[in-house]
């Protein structure tokens, strides 16, 4: 659900693909909640920090790692990703946070499925 969730994300941005991303710098994001839906909103909004900010682009092929304790989920993803420039990468749609309303998440055979609505 979380790679999904970046793809997602990417698509909304206007990025044409992961296969774009170069494999040159460790990336890392991590967020929580108390919950897995505040998890995954407060993993998108961080993925949205680690772009703006920090310039770097996390592959949508990383490795996520989802633990919990007590009443806090934390989402864990590393990969091997890039710096994110325009001329390599091309511009951004911008996009301001991930929100919690009309979140959804539904469970199915393949794992879950999630609607999240982007604040543009």
């Amino acid at each position: 659900m979380f790679r999904g969730a970046i793809a997602a994300l990417y698509a909304t941005l206007g990025f044409k693909g992961d296969a774009a991303i170069r494999p040159l710098l460790p990336v890392v994001v991590e967020a929580g909640g108390r919950s897995l839906d505040e998890s995954l909103v407060a993993f998108l909004n961080e993925l949205l920090f680690t772009l703006d900010a920090r310039r770097l682009l996390l592959p949508v092929e990383c490795t996520v790692d989802i633990t919990s304790h007590l009443d806090w989920v934390t989402v864990l993803a590393t990969g091997l990703g890039d710096r994110y420039s325009v001329k390599r990468y091309g511009p951004f749609r911008e996009v301001k946070a991930a929100t919690l309303h009309g979140l959804a998440l539904v469970p199915g055979p393949g794992g879950f499925r999630a609607r999240v609505v982007f604040d543009v």
